[in-house]
């Protein structure tokens, strides 16, 4: 399911507020700068750090974000 190109342009990553950008498939939400997935369930985009999946540079794969923990101090403006 795609959402809305409306809705897709006014969502930003929760982390850095940049724009994102829907994959093909419709499942998630990408952000390039962070390099973060954002889950689409039931059409709805789930745009929270917690259940954001970190993308693996080097398979193009999302990994589970356990392995790279998010914490506030990483999205202070001295660290982006």
């Amino acid at each position: 399911m795609t959402l809305s190109t409306k809705l897709i342009e006014m969502l930003v990553c929760p982390l850095c507020k940049r724009q994102v950008v829907q994959a093909e498939t419709g499942a998630f939400l990408e952000c390039h700068s962070c390099q973060l997935i954002f889950p689409v369930r039931n059409g709805i985009p789930v745009m929270l750090v917690e259940e954001a999946e970190e993308k693996c540079q080097q398979t193009e794969r999302a990994v589970p974000s356990g392995n790279a923990p998010v914490t506030i101090a990483d999205a202070t403006p001295e660290n982006t």
